[in-house]
């Protein structure tokens, strides 16, 4: 769970001291609201459905920040980042 949050924030910190902070911000705004919508039912669905309690929010939010590392690992072998200029 460390890895995953580590890469999260270290993108956009990258990419706010390049100049690209607006591209950071919409990219983490879209992906908050569409996964964390999701993650929130598949939490209920743990919590509640199944019966696993505080453990089921906690592997749903695992789940949350499996997900935002394949994207991130998905743009970077993308190789999209190599052509931002830095002035």
């Amino acid at each position: 769970m460390g890895v995953g949050t580590t890469a999260v924030v270290s993108r956009n910190i990258g990419l706010k001291n390049i100049g690209k902070a607006s591209e950071a911000v919409k990219q983490s705004i879209l992906l908050t609201i569409i996964i964390r919508l999701i993650i929130g039912f598949i939490s209920f669905i743990f919590a509640i459905v199944f019966k696993f309690g505080l453990i089921g929010i906690w592997l749903a939010y695992s789940l949350d920040i499996t997900i935002r590392g394949i994207i991130l690992l998905l743009r970077f072998l993308k190789g999209s980042w190599k052509d931002i200029k830095i002035d």
